[in-house]
């Protein structure tokens, strides 16, 4: 092995432990955000029942995220990118209209698509209990208008 090689090993090897900061940092973030929503879950079922910190358990359910989107959020998708079940018989029967009038219809599916996709993705749902009750909450990490965590949580019950 050459010096140079040497050189580039040890100067390698010295980036580790920058690297393993970085790494610890973002799973604590993580798990500060993570922390906060839990707490947050807590504290939302506490006030709704009157139930004590020490007796409300906190579980995370990823299993039920996609049963967030209502019918209501598919009606609103549905009225920003309207589907058309037929084009009209003028643009049907013109070969340039009708390929148009295709693609447009698969970009408002992939865009109704998108926006559902998107709707709920920055909240966790958490089943919660203690004194006698269970409730499903949605909580999320509220942002300033740069989009900037707050450090403060919402959580509410999921819309059925």
């Amino acid at each position: 092995m050459g010096s140079a090689a040497l050189a580039t090993m040890k100067s390698e090897i010295k980036l580790w432990p920058a690297i393993g900061q970085v790494i610890v940092g973002v799973v604590a973030v993580f798990a500060t955000s993570c922390t906060g929503l839990v707490a947050g879950a807590r504290s939302a079922f506490g006030h709704h029942f009157s139930c004590p910190d020490e007796r409300i358990a906190v579980r995370q359910r990823d299993d039920l995220h996609d049963s967030l989107v209502t019918d209501s959020d598919r009606r609103a998708a549905l009225q920003t990118y309207p589907v058309e079940s037929e084009p009209s018989p003028d643009v049907a029967q013109d070969p340039g209209r009708l390929a148009k009038w295709k693609a447009d219809q698969e970009e408002a599916a992939e865009r109704r698509k998108h926006l559902l996709d998107g709707m709920h993705e920055n909240e966790v749902v958490f089943e919660v209990s203690g004194c006698g009750q269970t409730e499903l909450l949605t909580c999320r990490n509220l942002r300033n208008y740069r989009g900037t965590p707050t450090g403060e949580v919402k959580c509410a019950a999921p819309p059925e």
